[in-house]
């Protein structure tokens, strides 16, 4: 397993971990505006490549709706039918 930091876009830095090989399971983490963003997906994220390709997909999808202020956990399961997604609003 490895895990590397990668710039994806304006100051956002990704977390991209991998089993391995072209076709090991890769998991992206990021923070974004104070959530903390789990992206995973065995069947979808089949590639370094494809991960951060994904980040900045969901760093844009982020961008365009209002999350609440507070910080929380989004967490994403890639799949073939569709993303499958839990938010977690962590309010103190």
């Amino acid at each position: 397993m490895r895990s590397i930091k990668v710039g994806v876009s304006q100051g956002t830095q990704v977390t991209m971990t991998s089993t391995g090989g072209s076709t090991g399971y890769c998991m992206v983490t990021f923070d974004l505006n104070g959530w903390s963003v789990v992206i995973g997906g065995g069947a979808t994220l089949n590639s370094l490549s494809a991960a951060k390709h994904e980040a900045l997909r969901i760093k844009g999808l982020m961008g365009e709706v209002q999350m609440p202020q507070k910080h929380g956990v989004v967490v994403i399961q890639t799949a073939g039918d569709g993303d499958h997604t839990l938010v977690v609003d962590i309010r103190q």
